[in-house]
């Protein structure tokens, strides 16, 4: 997902919480309560600074780290993640 706009930390932060609780919500498959979690790689940048390709480098790196973590959660791409 792309979000333009963002201006804080915290907006993007609130945007990560948002969507792993959609997605966490038990839903009916069937007639059976199916659990889904998901994990999440976010990267904060803005239009000229980074390419479309090295933001999702960035995202997938962040996804790796999120799910090294525990999964079901979301990550923020540091620098220092680019370095490992």
């Amino acid at each position: 997902m792309v979000q333009p706009d963002v201006r804080h930390l915290g907006d993007a932060e609130a945007t990560s919480d948002r969507m792993l609780k959609a997605i966490c919500e038990p839903c009916d498959l069937f007639g059976e309560k199916a659990h889904v979690t998901a994990s999440l790689g976010v990267v904060l940048s803005t239009a000229a600074e980074t390419s479309r390709e090295e933001m999702f480098r960035k995202a997938d790196i962040a996804l790796y780290e999120a799910k090294g973590r525990g999964r079901a959660r979301y990550q923020l791409f540091a620098r220092d993640m680019d370095e490992m």
